[in-house]
């Protein structure tokens, strides 16, 4: 065979084999890149905040900063729950988009609630845990998230609660004081303190949940209006999952002033003694349960002058331990109130009829793109809804 045979021969060996080269360098480019895409949509934490009137953005900001460098880890997901002012929405989508384009955000036409709200919410989800923050806080320590996979990693349990603080408080004026008063004396517990009776700390403020364990035990979609859906939730939890409480705190920004403050507890009541009726024994060992069973007995008129009369002293009281204990036997009392009413016979043609929580119309409301009209019923931001 001639010399150039010889040549050609070699070079169609060299070219098959850099034809194998390459075809192996880009199953492996290929390979890894799927390794990577895989990676990418499967996060190890999904957190889900309900939006409704409040300014979300410097949340937003904070958390797409600290989950830049967790490769993946971090989903963030939004959802307005109806806001009816359409320019607040129009700055919480701006600032959402700003903050970074990766988040997730949507409306919801009308409000739901924040039960139904945030079962919307997990249903999208991807992570193998769910971490529900209210819209009105911001995460305390820059390693935020680290802690929270800290804890995943060491299977420390089903549900952690990092806490509340009022480190980063906005609202500092004599107006708010009462309210931070209030939430030092039910709040800001020592973990210990907290696990001895779990569900009356477990707060959807800072709230991590495995996400398996949600699907089987969700909020319950009845409770409708503002407050004890997480507590609700909390003892049905408790009863099957490794609960935790943390060091591992968001700042509660959303002080609000004693008077509204004192209108919103009344207006969480309903809720409240739905708790009572769904959870009985857990409601028993809870220390305004020891007021409210007496004052049952009482007759109406004079449970609505009682009412009036400690509103009045709560009012004019100084913020002081005297206060907050004025405020805790109002709300004995209007709790009382709250189950005398539900229990009035209908055939009695009473105006007032049952004061239990508003059934939602049939159906959810549908989630539609920036822009879309919303509907209005006031659920509010601010006050929390720990069982006394």
């Amino acid at each position: 065979m001639s010399d150039g045979s010889h040549d050609m021969q070699s070079d169609a060996a060299q070219g098959d084999a850099a034809q194998s080269d390459a075809a192996q360098g880009d199953a492996a480019q290929g390979d890894a890149a799927q390794s990577d895409a895989a990676q990418r949509v499967a996060p190890k934490i999904s957190v889900l905040v309900p939006v409704y009137r409040f300014e979300v953005g410097p949340l937003a900001t904070s958390l797409a900063r600290m989950a830049r460098d967790l490769d993946g880890a971090i989903e963030v997901r939004l959802l307005d729950d109806g806001t009816p002012d359409a320019g607040l929405r129009l700055e919480n989508r701006a600032a959402i988009e700003s903050a970074d384009r990766s988040i997730s955000y949507s409306e919801l036409e009308q409000n739901v609630g924040r039960a139904r709200a945030r079962n919307h919410l997990a249903e999208g989800a991807q992570g193998d845990f769910l971490l529900f923050l209210d819209a009105d806080v911001l995460p305390d320590g820059s390693d935020f998230f680290e802690r929270y996979l800290r804890w995943i990693e060491a299977d420390a349990g089903d549900v952690a609660c990092g806490g509340l603080s009022y480190e980063q408080r906005i609202r500092r004026g004599r107006e708010y004081r009462f309210h931070l008063a209030l939430a030092r004396s039910t709040e800001l517990l020592r973990p210990e303190e907290k696990s001895v009776e779990p569900w009356r700390h477990l707060t959807t403020a800072n709230l991590l949940v495995r996400r398996s364990l949600f699907a089987s035990i969700p909020f319950d979609p009845e409770f409708s209006g503002y407050g004890y859906e997480d507590s609700e939730w909390g003892i049905r939890v408790s009863r099957c999952a490794r609960v935790s409480f943390i060091e591992n705190s968001v700042s509660h920004l959303g002080l609000i002033e004693e008077r509204e403050l004192v209108a919103r507890t009344a207006r969480s009541l309903p809720n409240f003694r739905r708790l009572a009726d769904l959870h009985p024994a857990e409601f028993s060992r809870l220390p305004i349960a020891r007021l409210v069973r007496p004052l049952r007995r009482v007759p109406a008129p004079l449970l609505a002058t009682a009412d009036y009369l400690l509103g009045t002293t709560t009012r004019l009281c100084p913020v002081s331990r005297a206060k907050v204990l004025s405020f805790q036997l109002k709300k004995a009392v209007g709790l009382a109130r709250e189950f005398r009413r539900s229990e009035k016979p209908r055939s009695l043609g009473s105006s007032s009829g049952s004061t239990g929580p508003t059934p939602h119309s049939s159906g959810e409301s549908k989630v539609t793109t920036p822009g879309r009209s919303t509907g209005d019923r006031p659920k509010p931001n601010g006050a929390r809804g720990t069982p006394s």
